[in-house]
């Protein structure tokens, strides 16, 4: 497991952007958990001193590669969650 280490204060960032890739358009319970994991870590305090930021991507024509291509290279993202569902054979 990868020991996190704090920023120093010329890398000091006030948030931690965290990607989320919703797998239907109708599915909330998956966005709904994220909204209430951030508000409970947000208010305690965040993680090293950093308040986490959501950034949601509704997979939708777009393969999971690219939703999450996007996430890192256009948002800056240093984690992404989801799609939740995977085609089982």
């Amino acid at each position: 497991m990868m020991d996190m280490v704090p920023p120093t204060d010329d890398e000091m960032v006030s948030t931690l952007k965290v990607g989320l890739i919703h797998p239907q358009p109708n599915y909330t319970s998956f966005g709904n958990g994220a909204k209430l994991a951030q508000a409970e870590i947000n208010a305690a305090g965040g993680v090293l001193g950093m308040q986490i930021e959501l950034i949601f991507k509704e997979k939708t024509t777009d393969t999971v590669t690219q939703s999450a291509t996007e996430l890192v290279e256009m948002e800056n993202v240093v984690a992404i969650l989801g799609p939740s569902f995977q085609a089982m054979p």
